[in-house]
């Protein structure tokens, strides 16, 4: 039986809505989460989680946090992570890759039709196998720090799952800071999709990429399929293969 928690309103403190401990099969529905110091909401929990049409405004860290596997997180508006003027004294929350919009593991979950607009870092953030990331419209990424893009992954070892078999496919990335500030910095490294560090067997079809440094950004990886993309108004590559070892670069692109 699914456990709704609904529209609910808070404001300020550390957290906005958590899934914790064992709990499954929750749903978090048309909440409102304004300008909290940590995290948006944050869904724990074993599995099958929904997270869906909540607003999230203001979060110093994360707009989202999943970690359930087999969940679903759809139709959520999140804007204004972790940009600079609203940091306290604990800035982006300490350690490396704060201030996303959207940060989700487990496995086999999908991430669809949410509106992310005015981000700190990286629009969407994942790993784990067989994920699903379509439909979602991410505007204005990289506000804060840079080398991010509009959806990221990487992994530890090419010899780990890592995010394989995972779907990247008709979403709309528009808008690095390199573009979209009145002194344009051409290299600050705002891209629209990044497979970062030994990722491999990803699949990306059907995106839209748009006034970015980078339009698709493959890093030391493999065996990805790229195929199907609208990609202009970049300021450098629409789409670039970089590997900075030895090759073990093995690409399927197509048309």
């Amino acid at each position: 039986m699914r456990r709704p928690v609904r529209g609910r309103t808070g404001r300020g403190g550390d957290r906005g809505r958590r899934i914790t401990g064992n709990s499954a099969n929750v749903t978090l529905r048309d909440n409102t989460v304004l300008f909290p110091n940590g995290v948006g909401i944050e869904a724990g929990g074993t599995e099958l989680n929904r997270v869906e049409g909540n607003t999230i405004i203001g979060p110093n860290y994360y707009g989202l946090k999943s970690y359930a596997p087999r969940s679903t997180i759809t139709r959520n508006t999140i804007r204004k992570v972790g940009v600079v003027p609203r940091l306290g004294k604990d800035g982006l929350g300490g350690g490396c890759c704060a201030a996303r919009g959207i940060d989700f593991g487990g496995e086999a979950s999908t991430v669809s039709y949410n509106r992310l607009d005015s981000i700190g870092y990286n629009g969407i953030g994942f790993g784990g196998i067989n994920q699903t990331i379509e439909r979602n419209v991410i505007k204005y990424l990289c506000l804060t720090t840079f080398d991010g893009s509009g959806i990221y992954t990487w992994n530890d070892s090419y010899d780990a799952p890592g995010a394989a078999g995972t779907v990247i496919r008709e979403n709309i990335v528009i808008g690095g800071v390199a573009h979209n500030t009145p002194n344009p910095v051409p290299d600050w490294w705002s891209n629209g999709i990044y497979l970062d560090d030994r990722t491999h067997d990803i699949t990306v079809t059907g995106n839209t990429v748009a006034f970015t440094y980078l339009g698709i950004y493959l890093h030391n990886t493999k065996r990805h399929v790229v195929r199907g993309n609208n990609v202009f108004r970049t300021t450098d590559h629409a789409i670039l293969f970089s590997e900075d070892q030895k090759s073990k670069c093995i690409f399927y692109l197509i048309p």
